[in-house]
């Protein structure tokens, strides 16, 4: 499937796809979304910033809510999408240990659809093998008072209640995991661009975005029908997530972008997120983020792939390239079904050619899908 796709032209011809959600990506985490363009550029051996496409689209991030409310009272706070906070059962405190009942600020940031994830680098990738995880629903409290971070008091408890929109496949009771946001990985060692080990002098390393962990809490459809678990641990993301095993054999997606591809990802110690790579699988509220870029590959042929052998064959979706190159926005998508490697091949091969947009049309059209 060879069709490049326009950004300004995503919302008309993919009314086909609408399980589809466009999304963007490398937004790195921090307590309150704030944008520090300092922090979020990489300097080269050459002392040449280039700006990390994380900034711009961390401006365009579902944003934070927050709520004021006196400690020692019972609250309930609902959020612009219908997300309840029962603070009913919550105790807060200091770092001294002493009970807080003057004004606390509570800050939520949830995230819903794949459009959501990409933006604030939140994909569902897990390490387990044979399945992916089906998210219903990403979340983060923190809360703080006077301007210090405070904690809930072992025992109290934050209640939280959502609506489910992931259809049918809605069980009674789902696992929460856990994230680690700050899982890089590093290495000299990958695939080439015709998905062959190669090697590169220098270390890299690159931000995933979200490992998650399987927790023993559960989170369950209450009477209302709607999701509804309890928050003990503030400055975390939760994410609800059914596990979907898939026994299907599995492939390695390698995604070329052959123009408009951002300045290198070695041009620092760090990998920068001037590109980058998503799948998001159709009917399935899950995005899978390509984050291990091809290494020692003609310019044509630069890109990223998906972890190896993790997608089942098969399985039908959206291909979403995203760069950053001289202050432009570039950006494309693709429907593709993934085939098995053919004859000699050690993977399944897409191209995509990333045009110009900005970045109020690049909303424009995620929030359409």
């Amino acid at each position: 499937m060879k069709t490049y796709l326009k950004c300004a032209a995503f919302a008309v011809l993919f009314t086909a796809f609408t399980a589809c959600q466009l999304t963007p990506f490398g937004i790195l985490d921090n307590e309150l979304n704030s944008v520090n363009p300092l922090e979020n550029s990489v300097k080269t051996p050459k002392n040449k910033t280039i700006d990390s496409l994380a900034v711009l689209l961390n401006s365009l991030a579902p944003k934070p809510e927050t709520f004021t409310f006196r400690g020692e009272k019972d609250a309930v706070f609902t959020t612009t999408k219908g997300t309840k906070i029962n603070a009913a059962n919550a105790v807060f405190v200091n770092e001294k240990g002493e009970t807080i009942k003057e004004n606390i600020v509570l800050t939520i940031q949830e995230l819903h659809t794949p459009s959501d994830m990409l933006l604030a680098d939140k994909p569902t990738n897990t390490h387990k093998i044979n399945g992916y995880l089906e998210s219903f629903g990403e979340f983060k409290l923190t809360a703080t008072h006077a301007g210090k971070l405070v904690q809930l008091q072992s025992g109290s408890r934050l209640t939280v209640e959502t609506e489910v929109n992931n259809g049918k496949r809605t069980p009674v009771k789902m696992p929460i995991w856990d994230a680690d946001t700050n899982a890089v990985s590093e290495q000299t060692r990958g695939l080439n661009h015709l998905a062959e080990p190669t090697v590169v002098q220098q270390f890299f390393s690159l931000k995933r975005g979200a490992m998650w962990k399987e927790t023993t809490q559960k989170a369950e459809i209450n009477a209302f029908n709607r999701l509804q678990f309890d928050v003990t641990k503030l400055y975390q993301w939760k994410n609800c997530d059914v596990f979907i095993n898939d026994t299907t054999p599995k492939a390695t997606v390698m995604v070329h972008i052959a123009q408009n591809l951002a300045p290198s990802v070695f041009d620092g110690e760090t990998a920068t997120q001037a590109a980058v790579v998503y799948f998001k699988p159709l009917t399935i509220n899950a995005l899978i983020k390509f984050y291990q870029p091809i290494l020692n590959a003609p310019t044509d042929k630069s890109g990223f792939y998906s972890e190896q052998n993790s997608l089942p064959i098969g399985t039908r979706g959206t291909l979403i390239a995203v760069s950053f190159k001289d202050g432009k926005l570039y950006c494309a998508e693709q429907n593709v079904t993934i085939n098995a490697p053919r004859g000699r091949e050690k993977a399944a091969f897409f191209t995509l050619n990333p045009v110009e947009t900005t970045p109020s049309v690049f909303l424009t059209n995620l929030s359409n899908l």
